[in-house]
């Protein structure tokens, strides 16, 4: 045992030692004789175990009780008061490794400190500021630098973590922008009149959404279950749609006048969900215009109307548009190649299967027969359609344009629709065929595919350009707009509200 040279111990002091392996027993504290300190106030000492001990229920008085264990650093405790060994005594000891085979085991203890302290029975001795200093001396140098590296090392790695901490809390409070926000799709129109509004929307999680609007003069509307109702006619409203508190949707929505008094404008595309830039740019011509609804000529998903595909080809490319006036599609053959459209139909909340239906925006009566209005049952529900009395001005949209010889043409006359639209060909062209004028709109982004099948109709001003028709209809006519994806007008018409 190494204790300082400067405590005067007596030449044999008795040990009390505890073990796991064998019980306690009595020891001789001896000097060792060939022990060696590596300071000069200090004096290694040896206690040796006998091959019988006596074992004592209890520890005798005036006796340091340590836990012996094989080269491990263990805690020393002791039970008495007012004895030299114990005043001389640290924190801790280290304690050689033990020959279990042989009878009589020798530990060689280190034992530093340089300083009396108080014992307390049961306790562990608490170690000076000179007691930590001397073990650490008492350490290799080569220990010692490790140990210093190693605390370097930690405070620069602490230092790194404050700094990439640091970093981050910069990156998302003052470079990163908003979040993609809560709504999957929308919202978008989905129907207007002269007194109400519908928005539909998808939103992840599910979570509630409050719908608002605005008119000019600060009125406040709120909506229930996606719809505003009670509203004024001709009248422009602002809409915000809050997620958690927080607006994070909004757009603008006119409703429809009584009359064509106030001017109404809407526009036209066809042929064009295929998610590309060309639609992107139609969509944007589109949002433009600040048409109050959109008509489509089919074709609204290539290369079919999955469900999976839509937000790709229609909600995304349009959604500038969609948020500010509701979307009318007809079905042209890539959309009931899959269920005859049902996917399409629900997506877009429209008011009718397979693309046939029939809207009202105040005076303007749009009547969409679908993929054809070569067959019967078109002809029997466009007839139905055009009978009903109120609109000033009639439009039909059909996916393939008319051809001579189609009985439904002298029906379109004898009815004064002002005009009919269609896509298919993906070119833009203006025509009359049997007194009606027709457009062909197939230029909303898809693309004009094989020169075979887009060649321009005999007698029809015909572009191969990417674009949309914007329409707009008052008490005096109708005037007709080609708008390219560069904003370039192309054509322009001036028509009748009757029809050519």
């Amino acid at each position: 045992m190494t204790k300082p040279g400067d405590t005067k111990l007596p030449a044999s002091c008795p040990l009390f030692v505890l073990s796991e392996n064998v019980p306690p027993v009595i020891a001789q504290l001896e000097p060792e004789p060939n022990g060696q300190c590596a300071r000069e106030a200090c004096t290694t000492l040896a206690f040796h175990l006998p091959t019988s001990p006596p074992a004592p229920t209890a520890a005798p008085p005036n006796v340091l009780v340590l836990p012996v264990g094989n080269a491990v650093s263990i805690p020393a405790r002791t039970y008495v008061e007012d004895s030299p060994l114990l005043a001389a005594a640290p924190e801790t000891v280290r304690a050689a490794t033990r020959d279990a085979t042989s009878p009589a085991t020798t530990a060689t203890l280190a034992m530093f400190s340089s300083s009396t302290t108080a014992v307390t029975p049961g306790k562990p001795l608490e170690r000076s500021r000179t007691d930590r200093t001397a073990l650490m001396e008492a350490l290799p140098l080569s220990v010692r630098r490790l140990r210093r590296a190693l605390i370097g090392v930690s405070m620069l790695c602490a230092l790194l973590v404050l700094i990439v901490a640091a970093v981050f809390v910069y990156w998302e409070r003052y470079l990163l922008g908003p979040s993609s926000g809560p709504f999957e799709r929308g919202p978008f129109l989905t129907s207007l009149s002269t007194d109400s509004a519908a928005l539909a929307w998808t939103v992840r999680g599910g979570a509630p959404v409050e719908l608002r609007a605005v008119s000019p003069t600060g009125s406040p509307v709120v909506a229930r279950n996606g719809r505003f109702t009670r509203l004024r006619p001709g009248t422009v409203y602002a809409w915000t749609a809050a997620v958690d508190g927080k607006a994070r949707a909004s757009g603008t929505f006119t409703t429809a006048p009584r009359t064509l008094a106030h001017p109404i404008d809407f526009g036209a595309i066809g042929d064009y969900g295929s998610g590309n830039d060309h639609e992107y740019a139609v969509g944007k011509v589109l949002a433009a215009g600040r048409p109050a609804f959109v008509v489509t000529a089919g074709d609204n998903s290539y290369l079919a109307a999955f469900p999976q595909v839509l937000d790709r080809n229609i909600f995304k490319p349009l959604a500038p548009v969609m948020a500010n006036a509701p979307l009318w599609a007809t079905f042209g053959e890539h959309d009931v190649f899959w269920r005859n459209g049902a996917a399409l139909t629900s997506a877009l909340h429209l008011p009718g299967k397979g693309g046939r239906y029939t809207v009202r925006y105040g005076p303007v009566q749009i009547v969409l027969l679908g993929l054809t209005s070569a067959d019967q049952s078109a002809y029997d529900y466009a007839k139905r359609q055009l009978a009903r009395p109120g609109p000033a001005v009639r439009f039909v949209v059909v996916h393939r344009p008319l051809k001579p010889g189609n009985p439904i043409i002298r029906l379109f006359r004898e009815r004064h629709v002002a005009a009919v639209i269609a896509g298919h060909l993906h070119r833009y062209e203006r025509r009359l065929i049997g007194g009606n004028l027709m457009f062909t709109v197939g230029t909303g982004g898809e693309g004009p595919g094989d020169e075979r099948f887009t060649l321009a109709t005999p007698g029809s001003f015909s572009l191969l350009d990417y674009g949309a028709l914007r329409v707009r209809t008052d008490q005096r006519g109708v005037t007709y707009a080609f708008v390219d994806e560069r904003g370039r007008v192309l054509d322009h018409y001036r028509g009748e509200l009757t029809g050519p």
